[in-house]
């Protein structure tokens, strides 16, 4: 019996432990082509700042403690996110990200690109209204049709090109050497 007690105190610290750590660290919120919309969309409530990476990009890996700091300095004004782009290509390439990382500002519905240095002080004073000062862009969605249009093409040959050129390729062969053979009327 008083193992049993022993056992659930020890558990429940723990997770109060655990607790108390999840709420006090704010993390970066891990982005998705599923979850873009529920959690940025037009960057309406609040604004975001999302870094764009490869995970075997070593700029991108560098400036990942920084990240986790920024969202930490960030918190409750401008929430931070970061999306894999080589698991998400729509939203990357919807967003034009062609290079990593690539930082960008959703906000009120316009969209704005970070290319000043990659300190902590900098992007903090840049995501708390220095972007105001840029250029905005428009979101993907607010872009003309064939725009979007040629930007999905584009994203649909990138993806899925190694899967489909093989099939056509083999499609063609056949359909070659079918045509070729003499007919039994000869």
């Amino acid at each position: 019996m008083a193992a049993r007690m022993l056992l659930g105190s020890l558990v429940l610290a723990v997770c109060a432990s655990q607790a108390e750590t999840e709420e006090s660290a704010p993390a970066v919120v891990a982005l998705t082509d599923a979850n873009w919309e529920a959690f940025v969309g037009r960057g309406e409530d609040l604004p975001w700042i999302v870094k764009f990476y490869a995970p075997w990009c070593g700029h991108c890996k560098h400036l990942a403690p920084t990240w986790e700091q920024l969202a930490q300095k960030l918190e409750g004004k401008v929430r931070v996110g970061k999306l894999d782009a080589t698991e998400s290509p729509w939203t990357s390439d919807k967003f034009g990200v062609s290079g990593f990382p690539t930082l960008k500002m959703i906000a009120a519905g316009k969209s704005y690109t970070y290319n000043g240095p990659r300190r902590i002080d900098d992007m903090e004073a840049w995501a708390l209204g220095g972007f105001s000062s840029q250029q905005p862009g428009l979101l993907p969605q607010d872009r003309a049709f064939h725009d979007r249009a040629l930007t999905a093409t584009i994203t649909f040959i990138e993806v899925y090109a190694m899967y489909i050129l093989p099939v056509m390729l083999v499609g063609t062969i056949a359909l070659m050497c079918w045509a070729t053979e003499p007919s039994a009327e000869a």
